[in-house]
């Protein structure tokens, strides 16, 4: 695996939290993408993330959580199922992904049970993040980017 340690600064969140399978949360996509047009929070400079709480290894699907995000400015505010929160900075583990989204769960193991290990480092007791790099409704799923964070102590 081709992994690269970096520094991630904090940044302000907009997010829809979806409970249920991973394979499910494009409806909290939705629900984010709608609101966040509608409150003028999508802008051309914003990012997409999306965080993974809990291992489906060992979690029931119906008790996963996931969260869908958007980066916004500061003075962006929450209602409803759109909540505001702050990615914590410090040092990441960077992987980059390309295919489609349904093959990020074996991404997501392969670092946390070979990479990880491997490594010498210790994860954070925080959720990994997926930040999309390209638009999933433009671009075929063989050629999706997605960069995969894993927190690091």
């Amino acid at each position: 695996m081709n992994v690269e340690i970096v520094k991630v600064g904090p940044k302000k969140l907009a997010c829809v939290r979806h409970a249920g399978p991973y394979q499910e949360s494009f409806k909290a996509w939705g629900s984010l993408m709608a609101r966040a047009a509608s409150k003028g929070l999508q802008r051309p400079e914003a990012k997409y993330l999306g965080f993974s709480h809990d291992d489906p290894n060992v979690t029931p699907a119906a008790e996963l959580r996931y969260d869908a995000c958007i980066t916004v400015h500061d003075g962006a505010e929450g209602d409803g199922d759109v909540q505001i929160s702050e990615l914590v900075g410090g040092e990441y583990a960077k992987y980059l992904h390309k295919g489609p989204y349904d093959g990020l769960m074996k991404v997501y193991s392969n670092l946390y049970t070979k990479w990880l290990p491997e490594s010498g480092r210790e994860a954070r007791h925080e959720p990994p993040f997926g930040k999309c790099l390209n638009d999933p409704n433009s671009t075929p799923p063989e050629d999706l980017l997605t960069e995969v964070y894993i927190p690091l102590e």
